[in-house]
């Protein structure tokens, strides 16, 4: 997809963006970068993963992204 004008997902102002993933602009992605943070504490920031309310497994995000488990 082309790139167009979209707004920064963290400050709220207008930015050249690269495509459709890129929704935080260069600024704000330069000050994310310097935060320090670890896995898990960005897990436990996220929360749980939910797939239409319920909660789901590792096993199963894995199943809705086209891997298949064998049981």
């Amino acid at each position: 997809m082309a790139a167009k004008q979209r707004t920064c997902l963290r400050c709220g102002k207008s930015f050249d963006s690269t495509g459709p993933g890129n929704r935080i602009c260069k600024r704000c992605a330069q000050i994310n970068a310097r935060i320090p943070i670890t896995e898990e504490q960005l897990q436990k920031q996220r929360g749980v993963k939910r797939r239409n309310g319920e909660i789901i497994s590792d096993t199963a995000c894995d199943e809705l992204a086209g891997g298949q488990v064998n049981s």
